[in-house]
């Protein structure tokens, strides 16, 4: 029953997508199937007393309005006028904390190929090349171990560039943090990202043997990859990584990840899928190219993106059908974000910054690797530590502190916010500016998401959700006219 007037009503939206209408909490993320009573509810700015409710007691009977009420307030589409806002919950989420758990260490400011959408300038980032000393990746290691606080597990990455053009390094570092793991009793996860084309059978025996995960950068069929990624003399590079991965997937019973880049002259997403996963990699993130390259996404390929991200919304619903994987994110790890069993706020939009630094060939540190190329937001170094000062800077008027179009954008608390650099991608220092044309394919594989989540609960798939439950109605309608009349009664509660 609900104990409380007035009640005020969050901001939410209702989308239509694929004959599905959907009803999402903003403020409090929560969505579910779009009813007209929840609508005609949800028409209410403000509800003083419970005579608001009698003109549609008539149309819908005064269970079923109460009982969707009820469910309303539950789920905080409405609330009392003395609850605290979603700001005042999460403040303790946003207080300032100098605990490292992952480190990612340039060790190759230099590479071997010349992908036609690099921000990081072939690995230089706007300096000179050079690789990483073992006295700078040493002190990395202890900076990362004794700056952990009460993390347990710990992530440490070799990056570039190329990072195995400098693998002897890799050779000296691994043994250094196995050790460093016995003294303090820790776990790191150690990986790279390559571009394979200099992996080589001593390469993945040491990372096999030494528990090394190995990300490889790869972008479909030949003839895009080629174009992507070619070495400097425009000759490609796809045969060559081909064959080196041969081994690779041989030797990784658990698989091999990779990441695509899609570019304004191949938005072909589905036939690079198609083409990595059939090579043998286990799972593909695929992500747009962004900045003033020629090859960067457009507003004009919007469309077209989209389309191709709906064909995997259908190829994603048929393979949970027959209970198979289909490995491709961000859409998979968006349906799973989007389980409404699981569903919370997002804050952040990455860890730049919050646990997670990257660090230079010559120990400068930064909130992440694509802050290295500008030199801005420079926490401190390796030797004399991260600076309070700056660090709490960051946090505070970089971090937490949304953009103008974050703040009214309806995805804020799922998507966490637009990459801080991504002004800087397109010469501009203004962090107000979020490039709405690529937070526009952000919203629409959150719409997917959530779509695909109904449509999977709809179809009953136990085996994804082992607990999941369907409320027949508001009015728990009977047995036999839920299971002829059940994809349109429908309204979830967990």
């Amino acid at each position: 029953m609900i104990k409380s007037f007035p009640l005020a009503r969050s901001q939410y939206k209702i989308f239509k997508h694929e004959g599905v209408e959907v009803i999402y909490n903003i403020e409090f993320p929560y969505y579910t199937r779009s009813l007209p009573l929840l609508k005609e509810l949800l028409s209410f700015r403000l509800i003083n007393n419970k005579s608001q409710l009698n003109e549609l007691k008539s149309n819908y009977g005064e269970k079923k309005v109460q009982n969707a009420m009820n469910w309303l307030v539950k789920k905080n589409f409405f609330k009392g006028s003395n609850e605290k806002d979603y700001n005042e919950i999460t403040t303790s989420d946003r207080e300032y904390d100098q605990n490292i758990h992952t480190i990612v260490l340039s060790i190759s400011h230099d590479c071997n190929l010349a992908c036609s959408y690099c921000y990081a300038d072939r690995g230089r980032y706007g300096g000179q090349k050079g690789f990483c000393s073992f006295h700078t990746a040493k002190a990395t290691v202890d900076f990362l171990f004794e700056n952990s606080g009460e993390h347990e597990k710990l992530k440490f990455f070799f990056f570039g560039g190329e990072p195995l053009l400098n693998f002897s390094l890799v050779q000296k570092v691994v043994p250094y943090i196995r050790k460093k793991e016995r003294e303090y009793g820790k776990h790191v996860r150690i990986g790279f990202t390559t571009n394979a084309t200099i992996l080589t059978k001593k390469i993945i025996d040491f990372c096999n043997d030494n528990d090394i995960y190995i990300h490889v950068s790869i972008d479909g069929p030949k003839h895009i990859h080629d174009i992507n990624r070619p070495f400097p003399n425009k000759i490609g590079s796809f045969d060559l990584i081909k064959k080196n991965l041969q081994y690779l997937f041989e030797t990784r019973p658990k698989g091999v990840s990779s990441r695509a880049t899609f570019t304004h002259g191949n938005i072909h997403l589905i036939k690079s899928i198609q083409s990595i996963l059939e090579m043998g990699f286990a799972s593909v993130y695929i992500g747009p190219a962004s900045g003033l390259h020629e090859s960067s996404i457009r507003q004009e390929d919007l469309g077209t993106v989209m389309n191709q991200y709906n064909s995997l919304m259908q190829m994603y619903i048929e393979k949970k059908k027959n209970n198979e994987r289909f490995p491709v994110n961000p859409l998979d790890l968006k349906v799973k974000q989007c389980n409404r069993r699981r569903l919370k706020a997002r804050l952040y939009g990455c860890g730049a910054g919050r646990g997670y630094v990257a660090v230079t060939k010559d120990g400068d540190i930064f909130p992440c690797k694509k802050c290295i190329e500008s030199g801005y937001f420079r926490l401190g170094d390796i030797y004399d530590g991260i600076s309070e000062e700056m660090h709490k800077y960051f946090l505070t008027n970089i971090v937490t502190k949304p953009t103008k179009e974050c703040s009214s954008c309806w995805v804020r608390f799922l998507c966490g916010g637009s990459c801080i650099m991504r002004p800087l991608e397109y010469g501009v220092m203004d962090i107000d500016k979020s490039y709405n044309f690529l937070c526009e394919i952000t919203k629409y594989i959150y719409k997917l998401a959530m779509i695909i989540n109904i449509k999977l609960e709809e179809m009953h798939m136990a085996t994804l959700w082992p607990r999941f439950k369907l409320e027949r109605d508001l009015t728990r309608i009977p047995e036999e006219e839920f299971s002829k009349n059940w994809k349109y009664n429908l309204i979830h509660i967990y």
